[in-house]
């Protein structure tokens, strides 16, 4: 079973399975999970104007 510390920034208690809190921090979950969705969101558009940009110039001068 994969143990870990808490996400919460302080927190030493210790978390088993899929949650990434401690039963006092579980509070903290929705903002959490808002946080990641937020960067996952900024990277895949961050990754599309990379691709739209750099390689598609660096493909053009290849050829």
């Amino acid at each position: 079973m994969l143990v870990r510390h808490c996400k919460h920034s302080g927190c030493h208690n210790l978390v088993s399975g899929n949650s990434p809190f401690c039963y006092e921090h579980t509070a903290d979950l929705s903002a959490y999970e808002e946080r990641i969705a937020k960067q996952r969101s900024h990277i895949k558009r961050h990754q599309q104007e990379y691709n739209a940009t750099a390689r598609a110039a660096s493909s053009i001068s290849n050829h």
